[in-house]
């Protein structure tokens, strides 16, 4: 029965991974929320990536490993922008009310971990949800380097 439960998920996880090095980007939508970045000051006309982690209060081992490592990232290698405001990294608790409206825009109905980019005066949304928490803990040097690659292709 393992076995047969495997193969959608292995399946979803290279049909993921195909759209992940494609670049696939998803259709705009605007964003609100609170931040826990170094500037809170930051307008939207600065910032160019916002990087939403959705949990729950409870968070599950997964949940705690997309956080941590993609915080991580952000901080490691774009610390400089993370200060600057260009990128914001923010925690969004789906259990806290204030949150519904933010939610609601991403389409986000549980855990997910969205990039939000504003080129050009565009924003393009991108959900890399199903990529984070397939490889948070069996993988996560995976995860850090796709982070790294999709934000540092935005912050150019």
């Amino acid at each position: 029965m393992k076995k047969m439960k495997l193969i959608p998920e292995l399946s979803l996880f290279v049909l993921f991974l195909a759209l992940f090095a494609a670049g696939c980007k998803s259709s705009s939508n605007e964003s609100a929320g609170n931040t826990i970045t170094n500037d809170t000051a930051v307008t939207a006309a600065t910032c160019k990536v916002e990087i939403y982690n959705f949990h729950r209060a409870h968070r599950c081992n997964s949940c705690s490993a997309v956080h941590d490592v993609t915080k991580s990232t952000i901080e490691k290698f774009f610390k400089t922008q993370l200060d600057n405001g260009v990128v914001k990294f923010q925690d969004i608790n789906l259990d806290d009310a204030i949150n519904a409206q933010l939610a609601a825009k991403f389409e986000v109905k549980d855990t997910g971990l969205i990039i939000l980019s504003r080129i050009n005066g565009k924003e393009q949304v991108e959900d890399i949800s199903d990529f984070a928490f397939t490889t948070a803990i069996a993988e996560p040097e995976m995860l850090t380097e796709g982070i790294k690659t999709k934000v540092g292709e935005k912050v150019q």
